[in-house]
């Protein structure tokens, strides 16, 4: 079983999307259009 970090990104930026994705084990989650800012910062998060 996969044991690293994982964002997920999503076109549809449903509140339910994001909820889902962090219940089934993402650590961070990005919506489009992507904020430079936001994915930096998540992919800091990860790499921790």
């Amino acid at each position: 079983m996969y044991k690293g970090g994982m964002n997920t990104h999503s076109v549809q930026a449903m509140k339910e999307d994001q909820e889902r994705c962090l219940e089934l084990g993402a650590n961070g989650f990005i919506t489009r259009p992507i904020d430079i800012k936001n994915f930096r910062e998540g992919i800091k998060e990860v790499l921790k």
